[in-house]
């Protein structure tokens, strides 16, 4: 390596911080450069969340700290958890960055970006959808919640960063109008 090329390491670290280094090679010290971006994590996260509540039955985002105890059950059952009863309920904010915790380890666990050829709702000349069918035929992963609620996810766990990659395949909030009389 030429010693006034650059060598860049990319870092992910967290949730919701993208850490970009670019360590400049060629001098007696090295020089970093830091973006950071939230941005493609809390969409993912809202993706997540959108695909929860469009599930049926909707998946429960219970954080670790309401949990009790919980007792095994089969996958999509609901749960059978006994939950902290709080004399001064914790604060939004901070079930919220709980729910993230749970969040995160869903991404990591589940969460897969669809390696292609091409994108995973392509149709062919048919209309049939050959992407979305291989990916029907990879093997699905298991996924429990603190509360013991869990799912095995398949070809869905590809959904939540499509939207990343292809606008049109992100998840939609469908929102019911209702007419008052």
């Amino acid at each position: 390596m030429a010693p006034d090329r650059a060598l860049s390491l990319i870092l992910a670290y967290a949730h919701h911080i993208y850490n970009m280094k670019t360590y400049i090679y060629g001098r007696a010290d090295l020089c970093p450069g830091i973006q950071r971006s939230p941005l493609a994590s809390n969409f993912i996260s809202s993706q997540i969340r959108l695909q929860f509540a469009q599930m049926q039955p909707p998946v429960p985002l219970v954080p670790h700290y309401m949990v009790k105890s919980k007792q095994p059950v089969d996958a999509s059952q609901a749960s059978n958890a006994s939950y902290v009863q709080f004399a001064t309920p914790p604060t939004e904010s901070f079930r919220r960055s709980e729910e993230e915790r749970v969040l995160t380890s869903f991404k990591e666990s589940i969460v897969q970006v669809w390696q292609g050829p091409g994108k995973l709702d392509t149709t062919d000349h048919v209309g049939h959808r050959p992407n979305l069918d291989a990916a029907k035929s990879t093997p699905p992963r298991p996924f429990e919640m603190p509360d013991g609620w869990n799912q095995v996810f398949g070809a869905e766990r590809f959904r939540v960063a499509e939207g990343l990659f292809d606008a049109s395949a992100a998840l939609k909030v469908l929102i019911t109008l209702l007419n008052q009389d």
